[in-house]
């Protein structure tokens, strides 16, 4: 299992990720993925001919910005602010009552439909990669958080949708699976009717 938002803690890629969450810039997600399709090459090279279960992103955003007390000029500037004020005042404008529960997971897709694209096209590219190499990726895509059917649907399309696309751009018969964890207490309810929907 693969939780791809631990890969974003390391020092010279925290700011790229922030820039993105706060400024919601292209130029800052076509980042985010060139780490992530190299991070997948590395993965797919290390477990060649293995399932690898990867579980889309998934960051509490909280985790991700500066805290009160590191908002200041210098911080400011290199996320791309003149007043730290300003700064202070987005990253307050996301605070919710329990961040556990609220935008991640498969809600933060639904809502950014844009991460989830991105992240496929990652993996998608990197088991192609991994391919021209003469390995043999085995990429199983994890929906996470799913509480309810239409949520699990939804980005199962998105994900679908940008895999074939990619197979089709590389001319290539990448393989992959859809799915998803049975981690919150309603899915548990409705697993049943979840598990006829995933990739077997």
């Amino acid at each position: 299992l693969c939780r791809t938002e631990h890969m974003f803690f390391a020092p010279e890629r925290l700011p790229v990720v922030q820039h993105w969450i706060l400024k919601d810039g292209k130029e800052h997600l076509e980042r985010v993925e060139a780490f992530q399709r190299a991070d997948f090459c590395e993965i797919f090279e290390a477990m060649n001919g293995k399932k690898v279960t990867i579980r889309l992103l998934d960051p509490p955003l909280h985790e991700f910005v500066p805290h009160a007390d590191q908002v200041n000029l210098e911080v400011a500037a290199r996320l791309g602010y003149e007043d730290p004020h300003k700064l202070q005042s987005d990253i307050d404008d996301m605070h919710e009552e329990n961040p556990m529960l609220g935008l991640r997971g498969c809600r933060l897709g639904i809502v950014r439909e844009d991460l989830t694209q991105m992240q496929v096209r990652a993996i998608m590219n990197a088991a192609a990669d991994h391919m021209e190499r003469g390995g043999r990726p085995l990429p199983r895509i994890m929906v996470p958080l799913v509480g309810n059917l239409k949520e699990f649907e939804s980005q199962a399309l998105v994900i679908k949708k940008e895999a074939e696309a990619i197979r089709s751009q590389r001319k290539m018969d990448i393989p992959y699976e859809i799915g998803t964890m049975i981690e919150v207490p309603r899915a548990a309810l409705i697993s049943g009717q979840i598990a006829a929907l995933v990739d077997k």
